[in-house]
């Protein structure tokens, strides 16, 4: 897999996301030779949220890239009964001071 950037941005956390992408990567591969294909069944978004419980608890940067995988897998094989793609709805956290 190759992700491509072009060389006109000059990104300064461009390795550090190549790297979490392929450390993404390498886990959903290692998930697939364990379970085998994503279904429903596994219930990815439940999963999420308990990584984030333990994120929160502890920093462990393991935590997050479970939680960019099962973000993708739910996007994939969605938990959520009323799952959508609405690229008009505005960001929840865009321009807003935390």
């Amino acid at each position: 897999m190759e992700i491509f950037f072009s060389s006109k941005l000059k990104l300064p956390h461009k390795k550090a996301f190549q790297r979490f992408l392929q450390m993404q990567a390498n886990r959903i591969m290692q998930g697939y030779c364990r379970y085998g294909v994503p279904g429903n069944a596994y219930q990815y978004l439940t999963r999420l949220e308990k990584e984030l419980e333990v994120y929160k608890k502890t920093g462990n940067r393991e935590q997050l890239i479970n939680i960019a995988n099962y973000a993708f897998l739910e996007s994939y094989e969605p938990e959520h009964p009323e799952h959508h793609h609405d690229t008009s709805v505005e960001s929840v956290t865009r321009k807003r001071v935390l």
